[in-house]
C-alpha cells in the first residue's frame, strides 16, 4: 500500500510537471475571441510549444479569474474592457488605453502584449445605398436628419451609461424619429431589419462579419464618441518567463489584423460555417 502511495504521489508531481510544459490559451465565447486564441495555439505548436486549448472558456469575468489562477496562461482582450474590469473608465485614445492597462495590471502579475492592430468599437452602420442617398460618412452628416431616421439598437447599448445610446446622442446633439430596441441576445436581428429597410442605421460592432458580408457602411465617428477597444494579448509574467519563445510567437501577430481583416474571418465563421481552427490557419498562411 505504501509504494502505491508513493507511485501515485510521483504520478500526481509528473502531471504537475507536464501542466507547467504545456502553455494553457483561453478564450471568451464568440467567434472573433475563439480566432484569436487559435492563432496563438497554432503559432505557439509551430514555435515548438506544447499547447492545451481552453478556448469559448467563458465571458470576460470567466477568462480573467482563470488567469489570475494559473488555470490559463494567455487569452485575448480588449484594452477598453481591461480598463473597465478594473474599475476605469474606457477612452479613445488607443495608445493612452494601453499605457493605462499595462501600468494597472503590472501589479497582478499580467502582461499586456502589443496589440493586433484592430479595434472592436461600437458604431453605426447603414446600407450603403441608403447612406449614399442621404449623402452621410459621418455621424455627424446625420445629425439634421435624424428626425426623420430610424435606427436600431440592442437593449445593453440603449441603457449603457457612459458610451450608450443616451450618451451618444447627446453628444452628437440628435434626437432620432424611431428607436427599434431588441434583446442583447437578439442583436444579429437588427442586420435584418436594415436590409429590409424598417430601420436606416444600426449600432453595431465594427468587426462584425455582416458588415463585410452585406456591403455596409461604417458611418465615421468624427467626434471621437466611442471608446477604443483594442485587441491585445494578455498574459501571465510567469508564463513569459516559463515560455521564452512566447513573445516571438505574440510578436508574430502584432499589428497584423486589421478591420476589415477580423470582419472577414467572423464571417467566415459565422456565416460560412467553418471551424475557427480552419479560418485561423488558412489566415496565418
Amino acid at each position: 500500500m505504501r509504494q502505491f502511495l508513493v507511485s501515485l504521489c510521483l504520478l500526481a508531481l509528473v502531471a504537475c510537471d507536464d501542466a507547467s510544459d504545456t502553455l494553457k490559451i483561453g478564450g471568451k465565447d464568440f467567434s472573433e475571441s475563439s480566432i484569436l486564441s487559435e492563432m496563438i495555439a497554432l503559432l505557439a505548436e509551430d514555435a515548438g510549444i506544447a499547447v492545451t486549448r481552453r478556448t469559448s472558456l467563458g465571458d470576460t469575468m470567466v477568462n480573467l479569474e482563470a488567469l489570475r489562477r494559473g488555470e490559463i496562461d494567455v487569452y485575448a482582450e480588449y484594452n477598453g474592457t481591461g480598463l473597465v474590469m478594473l474599475g476605469q473608465p474606457a477612452i479613445s485614445d488607443g495608445d493612452a488605453a494601453m499605457e493605462k492597462v499595462r501600468a494597472l495590471y503590472q501589479s497582478l502579475g499580467l502582461v499586456w502584449g502589443d496589440r493586433f492592430g484592430f479595434a472592436n468599437n461600437y458604431g453605426l452602420a447603414m446600407r450603403s445605398g441608403r447612406a449614399e442617398e442621404l449623402g452621410v460618412t459621418t455621424i455627424s452628416d446625420i445629425v439634421d436628419q435624424a428626425g426623420s431616421l430610424a435606427i436600431g439598437v440592442d437593449e445593453n447599448f440603449r441603457t449603457r451609461p457612459l458610451d450608450g445610446f443616451g450618451p451618444m446622442t447627446a453628444r452628437y446633439g440628435m434626437t432620432f424619429g424611431t428607436v427599434s430596441v431588441v434583446p442583447a441576445e437578439e442583436r444579429p436581428t437588427l442586420y435584418d431589419t436594415l436590409l429590409d429597410g424598417s430601420t436606416d442605421l444600426s449600432e453595431v460592432f465594427t468587426t462584425d462579419g455582416q458588415i463585410a458580408d452585406l456591403g455596409l457602411v461604417l458611418l465615421e465617428d468624427d467626434l471621437g464618441f466611442f471608446p477604443v477597444y483594442e485587441a491585445a494579448p494578455l498574459v501571465r509574467s510567469a508564463a513569459m518567463t516559463r515560455f521564452r519563445e512566447l513573445q516571438g510567437v505574440l510578436g508574430r501577430l502584432a499589428g497584423r489584423l486589421a478591420a476589415d481583416t477580423m470582419q472577414q474571418l467572423n464571417s467566415r465563421v459565422e456565416q460560412d460555417a467553418l471551424s475557427t481552427r480552419e479560418v485561423a490557419r488558412a489566415a496565418l498562411a
